[in-house]
């Protein structure tokens, strides 16, 4: 097992909206628990944070978790892994939003299915499929989305 913490001090600055401008502080943790040698992990975590911006409007605290399990396996005699892994994400904003004229809240659910085959000793071949439901009082922020893709690495 493996445990992993971090304070974390954010200063963000956004040109085009000024509003927005905000210093985040946090804190979180992560754990990594390995199985069957090495070859199975299980990690999970939480982000603790509170977003103060030039603009009340923008200024939220938020939590996040997620947790995954990965196995490494052969298959057609190269290595592979696959992933399973969740996310969750909860932002409070703490005054009122002018677009939804009430205090905007956020929930994020992500799911993502990930397989990395090592196609040759330098080429990595990954494909994921994403699922997000985003809801939100804000209408431009509630929505879901399936996103696929597949990568290819070299590497040297």
């Amino acid at each position: 097992m493996f445990l992993r913490g971090a304070i974390n001090f954010q200063d963000k600055d956004f040109p085009g909206n000024g509003g927005r401008n905000a210093t985040n502080n946090g804190f979180a943790g992560d754990m990594f628990v390995f199985f069957n040698q090495g070859t199975t992990l299980i990690a999970t975590g939480f982000t603790r944070d509170q977003e103060d911006a030039n603009q009340a409007q923008y200024d939220y605290d938020g939590t996040s978790l997620r947790a995954s399990i990965s196995h490494k396996f052969p298959v057609w005699g190269k290595n592979s892994k696959v992933q399973l892994g969740m996310r969750y994400n909860d932002r409070d904003y703490s005054d009122v939003t002018s677009a939804v004229d009430r205090r905007r809240a956020d929930t994020h659910r992500v799911t993502t299915l990930e397989w990395e085959i090592n196609l040759t000793p330098k080429i990595i071949a990954t494909s994921k499929i994403e699922r997000g439901n985003y809801e939100s009082n804000f209408a431009a922020a509630d929505y879901s989305e399936t996103l696929g893709s597949i990568t290819f690495a070299v590497t040297f």
